[in-house]
């Protein structure tokens, strides 16, 4: 989370009342433990203040975009790491064809600059 983002959820958080804050930490108790939240919990939101409501709303929305956010940048990591790993198992099926010594250890690296001969 960058600094704004920090800074903005710090001044939401503030701005609830106790009620709604003892809510916020049931909500993200269940949301780290990945289940859902108990039904009394979801009907004690009901009963929170509109401002509340809203400032729980907002803070649930920007941990959802940043873990969207994280979504895809791992994805993009994933697609690196395959593409790399493809890449020396190229490299090594060159070195193995051409009768050289296969390195089991290969960088990406050393994978690279077999590719490019």
């Amino acid at each position: 989370m960058d600094h704004d983002r920090d800074d903005l959820e710090k001044w939401r958080r503030s701005k609830l009342s106790p009620e709604g804050r003892e809510l916020l930490a049931e909500l993200e108790r269940a949301a780290d433990a990945l289940v859902p939240p108990l039904e009394e919990t979801l009907a004690r939101a009901a009963t929170l203040s509109p401002s509340d409501r809203e400032e729980i709303t907002a803070i649930f929305g920007a941990m959802a975009q940043e873990f969207a956010e994280l979504q895809r940048e791992n994805m993009r990591n994933a697609a690196f790491a395959a593409s790399a790993a493809g890449a020396i198992r190229e490299a090594q099926e060159r070195e193995r064809a051409a009768g050289r010594p296969v390195d089991p250890g290969m960088t990406l690296g050393d994978a690279l600059e077999i590719l490019g001969r």
